[in-house]
Order: C-alpha cells, then structure tokens, then sequence
C-alpha cells in the first residue's frame, strides 16, 4: 500500500461544545456542520510531516522533564498549526492566553530552530503553534501545500557508516555518479538537524558575523555542540561554524558515529577536523556558493549528505553580494580572486 497523502485529522470528541470553542472560537477555524454534531473544516491546509513523537520528548519540549505530569491528561496525538513568523508564535500564545486557555510552554525556539508554544486541548492532544524556517523557505508554496507526488532527496555520497540515527533509509544519487548509494540518515532527520545549524548561522549574520552555522550531533541523535563562523565577532579566523560546534560539544571519548551538521561545504581546514577525529558522517546544508573538502572527505569514507537547501543558497549569496571582501577574507582568496 502506499500512502499518497493525511486525508484528514481530528481528535474524537466527547464535549462538543467544548471544542467548539477551543477550536473554532481560540484559534478561528471555520467548521461546517455536515452531519448531526459532526463538524468539518474541509478547506483547511494539510500536513506537511507525519513523525511518532515518544511521549518522553513531548514531555522534555513541553514541561523540560523526560517524565510527563502526572496531574495532566497523557495526549494521544499531537498537532502543531503553523504560523506566517517566529514573533507570530509568541503573539498567538498571548492571544489565547487572553482568551483564557493556558499555555503550557511559552513560546521558545526549540534545538532544531523550530519556534513552539504548546497548550492541550480539551481532547487530550498536544498542540503547538509554530513556525518551521525550513517549511517558509525551501518553497513558495508554504506549510499548507497539498502534497506533492514527487519526493525531494539529497545527494549521498561516500560509505561510512555507525550509529545510524532515524530508521528509514534512502537510497539517493552519488554527486560524482549515477550509481545509487545508500545514507543510513533519513532525510527528515538531515532537514531537522540543519535547522539547528541555520539558526546560528542567523545568529552569527545578526551580529555581523558571516552566515555559517554547524552543529555536531552524536551516534543517537543527540545535540552535542552548535556554533556558529566567529571571524569578526572574535577577531578569530580560526573561529569556523564546524571548530565553534567541535568545542562546544566538549572532549568526547570518541566521534564514532557523530554526525556533523554545517550549513556550508565544509573548507579543507574543517574537513581536516573531520578526518582527523574520524566524524562518520557530515550533513551540507549547500555546496554551491563554496565547494570545499567534502567529496574529498567522502573518498576517505565519511558520508555525505548535500541537502542542497535554497535557504542555505539564498542566505549565502546574499552575503557574498553584500560583504565580498569579508567571504574572500573567510576562504582565503584576494580581493581581485586572485
């Protein structure tokens, strides 16, 4: 069987018009009543992931501890509404808030750089008003789209393996062949874990820096360490996004099966830091701008993951546009390119 697309979502209600205004009156969806007490919002956008979120995760984003609340209804799905900003999200929370519903997680931008409130409906489901860079930039047609019946993948080059984190496998294209190879990350996982990654590079590109940002997580998924390019901010040329996420991780036994995250292809300074600690895979938000050591490192054995993001492209050229002596003084070229 193959699933195409979610035909429809919604939680069984046993207080009708207490949904009716949690959902209708708080956050505005127009339902019609198509049968008798059955209420409808055909004209609402779908879903853009269906993802199994371990009660212990909802529960670390939700109250900060692995363990849920005993005094709160355990959800049994959850449901999170998109919004057009990052401040829209604190903003809707203010609004319900007013409208007397409690917010059990104010507004907050999460490690993968998704900004969430959530609250829990009067069904028991977890929802959350968010805002998702990824889902605003990779497309014009934003989170509501209907789905697509083609499949967007990442270039996969290279073979290492260890500590595959995400169950699935896809099978994508090598960058120097059209022989299949095989990535044991899902690129689900690859998009989530470069979100983390492109919030420090904003960050850095707010404070003046240049906009590459990485991030080094372990054989479990697990962030170790994000950083950020600290040329100008420190005055530090050895400052890159991949050195400022290696330290910040701390001293770790071994990098066996740790993924690197960086917005950017990684310079032959970054990719020697890669061979050197044997980092097993790398995850290239882009390598279009720059194109440094990573077909060198996936000829070593590393795996790499180009997601090719039009965020990270977008980001990067307008930087280069903006500041080209700045990206000339980062990757070591002259002025005149020479």
């Amino acid at each position: 069987m193959d699933v195409e697309y979610i035909a429809g979502f919604g939680p069984v209600v046993t207080d009708s018009s207490a949904s009716q205004a949690f959902w209708a009156e708080a956050f505005g969806i127009v339902f019609d009543e198509v049968g008798p007490d059955y209420f409808h919002a055909r004209d609402l956008g779908g879903a853009r992931t269906f993802a199994l979120w371990p009660l212990s995760q909802a529960a670390e984003s939700t109250f900060g501890t692995t363990s849920w609340p005993a005094d709160r209804v355990v959800p049994q799905a959850w449901l999170e509404l998109e919004v057009a900003t990052p401040e829209a999200v604190g903003e809707a929370a203010a609004e319900l808030r007013r409208r007397g519903l409690e917010v059990v997680a104010e507004a907050k931008v999460e490690p993968w750089g998704q900004t969430t409130a959530r609250l829990l409906s009067p069904e028991g489901l977890l929802v959350g008003v968010s805002y998702l860079p990824s889902f605003h930039e990779t497309d014009d047609a934003g989170p509501s789209a209907p789905p697509s019946t083609g499949t967007t993948t990442g270039t996969t080059t290279g073979g290492a393996t260890g500590g595959a984190t995400g169950a699935a496998t896809d099978e994508t294209t090598d960058a120097t062949s059209s022989t299949p190879t095989r990535s044991t990350l899902d690129l689900d996982t690859a998009r989530r874990w470069l979100e983390v990654a492109v919030a420090q590079a904003r960050e850095g590109e707010a404070e003046g820096g240049v906009p590459i940002g990485a991030a080094l997580f372990s054989a479990s998924g697990e962030l170790l360490g994000s950083g950020r390019n600290r040329r100008v901010q420190d005055d530090d040329p050895s400052v890159h996004g991949e050195t400022d996420a290696f330290r910040r991780a701390g001293r770790q036994a071994s990098y066996a099966g740790t993924t690197m995250v960086t917005t950017l292809s990684p310079c032959w300074y970054c990719s020697g830091l890669v061979r050197q600690f044997g980092i097993s895979r790398v995850v290239v938000g882009e390598a279009r701008t720059f194109s440094g050591g990573h077909e060198w490192l996936a000829e070593h054995g590393v795996e790499v993951v180009v997601l090719d993001d039009p965020g990270c492209v977008a980001m990067m050229a307008d930087f280069v546009h903006r500041h080209p002596d700045v990206w000339n003084e980062d990757i070591g070229e002259e002025p005149d390119g020479g």
